[in-house]
């Protein structure tokens, strides 16, 4: 199964702007003095080129017309807004390669709406460069232009200023060879918005505006939420079969609102069907997600990473008012025998945004996001946060992050049902051995070959600072050499990359006999 990874926006521009002219047009290259000698010798200076583009573009739109820029916009980003102001209709930017990143504040550039990759409407594929394969290509634009190829669809681009690919499924519609002027590509159409979801709505904006205004809540945490919780409300025919991780959870858990950008969600294997199907599971729950989220207006998805058990999609979420948020979702398939039942505690939830209108005696009738998911209890995400301290290989602040996540769990909550110091050995290692088996499947040895270099003997430095108790739990963990996890881990450092898979089932199996 083939993911699409292209956002078609036709439906949302219908819903925001129905019955509108849509047109495109490619490459302004405002603040370009170099272009003058380039590509347009027709113009003596900036402003008289300026003028005329200005000029060309209103006498072909009307304020209530959709224009498409196809990216490479402006040079400078500063005088983006004085631009755009003079030019009619409701404008979108699809970022080129020169564009400077204005993707989290573009609304205060007079932007209706940004894409940072390219999108499609219907059957007509929109980019700045053409769709075609070259040397160096990341993965996403990758799958974008497999796509493309595999359909019978058309691809208006720009960058290539006055030369042409001699194909008829590609246009080329950057200034030069159009005119200055935008060229008219379809119409919205008018549909009823009463069961669309509520993000989709202009009563959302509204909404969000009297909850920033009564209760100081910022809108880009509403969002972001209402976001995470359509992840999981997508996830939720998979209930029984994976666990959600990730600092949302801890968020939604625990109140920890410093900082949630990831959804981790694990889809456990099933030993008694083949490996093939357990990844086509994996592959249709990653769809099934992907597939309900991007109805979302104004989000805007790529893809990070792709492999046989594991893919994670990158999402930024920004609309003309500023709110922006960027996220990730992370689906991964990791063997069962590292778990046991009491490693789970069901969790029942939804968007906090219906929680606080509700508070506040606002009922909407609107459609949001509702969720039964499987978590891990709270042992198991101090054990989690744990091996993050200790053995990620960088990211130094959100080692300190974990951190500080790590203590504050356990100040308010403790560790629950463990009656001795055992229990979270056990559970420490086989979270650590669940590890390394994922970094075997993604072929990520740079991991390993860190975790094999980890000196057992700064564990004892690294533990200063948390509460005693704990601190003693964990310094009988990793400094007694007569621990579970201490032999575990004398027995991984003489393992060899290859050889983890198996070296992993026969440790697993010794622990739980």
């Amino acid at each position: 199964m083939e993911i699409s990874y292209f956002k078609d926006i036709y439906e949302m521009l219908s819903r925001k702007h129905p019955n509108s002219k849509i047109y495109i047009i490619s490459d302004h290259h405002f603040f370009h003095k170099n272009i003058l000698a380039y590509q347009r010798q027709e113009f003596n200076t900036l402003e008289s080129m300026h003028e005329f583009i200005i000029h060309q573009h209103n006498q072909v739109i009307e304020e209530k017309d959709i224009v498409l820029f196809l990216g490479d916009f402006s040079f400078k980003k500063s005088e983006i807004f004085s631009i755009v102001k003079q030019m009619k209709g409701i404008k979108y930017l699809l970022m080129g390669n020169h564009d400077q990143d204005i993707s989290h504040n573009f609304g205060n550039y007079g932007f209706e709406g940004i894409f940072t990759i390219p999108v499609k409407l219907q059957n007509i594929y929109l980019s700045h460069q053409p769709l075609l394969e070259e040397e160096n290509m990341n993965l996403n634009l990758q799958l974008l232009i497999k796509e493309f190829q595999n359909s019978d669809g058309m691809n208006y681009h720009g960058h290539l200023h006055k030369d042409f690919i001699n194909n008829p499924r590609y246009h080329n519609v950057c200034c030069e060879v159009i005119n200055y002027q935008p060229i008219y590509i379809g119409t919205t159409k008018f549909i009823n918005n009463d069961k669309e979801l509520f993000i989709n709505t202009e009563f959302f904006s509204q909404l969000l505006k009297v909850v920033h205004k009564e209760k100081n809540i910022n809108p880009r945490f509403l969002i972001s939420d209402y976001i995470y919780s359509s992840f999981l409300n997508a996830l939720e025919p998979y209930e029984e079969t994976s666990f959600i991780y990730g600092s949302y959870p801890l968020y939604k858990k625990y109140g920890l609102i410093s900082n949630f950008s990831d959804l981790d969600v694990v889809q456990i294997y099933n030993p008694e069907i083949s490996k093939g199907k357990n990844v086509q599971i994996l592959k249709l729950l990653f769809q099934e997600v992907f597939d309900s989220v991007k109805t979302i207006d104004d989000i805007n998805f790529s893809l990070y990473k792709k492999f046989n058990n594991m893919a994670i999609f990158e999402f930024l979420y920004a609309n003309k008012d500023g709110h922006w948020y960027k996220g990730y979702f992370d689906s991964n398939l990791v063997p069962l025998n590292c778990y046991k039942k009491s490693d789970f505690v069901k969790f029942t939830g939804g968007s906090y945004f219906e929680f606080i209108l509700e508070k506040m005696g606002i009922k909407p009738d609107c459609l949001f996001p509702k969720y039964d998911a499987q978590f891990l209890t709270i042992n198991g995400d101090i054990a989690n946060l744990i091996l993050q301290i200790l053995f990620q290989s960088n990211f130094k602040e959100k080692k300190k992050m974990a951190f500080s996540k790590l203590k504050n769990i356990y100040n308010t909550y403790g560790i629950k049902d463990i009656e001795n110091v055992l229990s979270l050995d056990d559970m420490i290692t086989r979270f650590f051995l669940r590890n390394l088996s994922f970094f075997h499947m993604t072929k990520r040895k740079n991991e390993f070959d860190y975790i094999k270099e980890v000196d057992p003997a700064t564990f004892r430095a690294i533990f200063t600072g948390l509460p005693d108790s704990l601190k003693n739990q964990l310094e009988e963990i990793f400094l007694n050499s007569s621990s579970v996890f201490s032999k575990t881990f004398q027995e991984i450092k003489q393992t060899k990359f290859e050889e983890i898979t198996k070296k992993n089932d026969e440790l697993i199996r010794s622990l739980k006999k």
